[in-house]
């Protein structure tokens, strides 16, 4: 159970930053804590599954926020323009390509690399808990 809580907390701890370094922090307490408290069972060595599964989780978002839009604050730096793709009337608020800019894909980056280490949390408390 103490496991289980220190992996709750700390998944509390980073859903409440944005900041990369903090994450970044964090995956490596992760990282450090597991590979010197687990033990031998089969289980204990799915942490670099997770870890690819995290870096899988940040790429889709950042895929995902290019493809289907969404602006975050000004959009100053475009980096590329995506096709736009004509929806019907009824998805008016939805868009699909356009541009892509720099701070919309280092938000995205940072709201994947959040999600990946509550995943990263997860499976820390599932390799050491016995």
């Amino acid at each position: 159970m103490a496991w289980w809580a220190w992996a709750i907390g700390l998944g509390a701890a980073v859903s409440q930053t944005d900041n990369p370094l903090l994450l970044l922090v964090a995956l490596a307490v992760i990282g450090y804590v597991v590979t010197v408290r687990r033990t031998d069972a089969p289980w204990a060595r799915g942490l670099k599954y997770y870890f690819v599964l995290a870096f899988v989780v940040v790429v889709l978002r950042v895929l995902f926020r290019s493809v289907f839009g969404g602006t975050v604050g000004t959009a100053d730096h475009i980096l590329f323009t995506l096709p736009r793709l004509p929806l019907p009337h009824w998805a008016a608020n939805v868009q699909i390509g356009g541009p892509v800019s720099l701070e919309n894909t280092l938000s995205a980056a940072a709201d994947g690399m959040r999600l990946a280490v509550l995943l990263y949390c997860i499976d820390a408390a599932n390799t050491l808990a016995k």
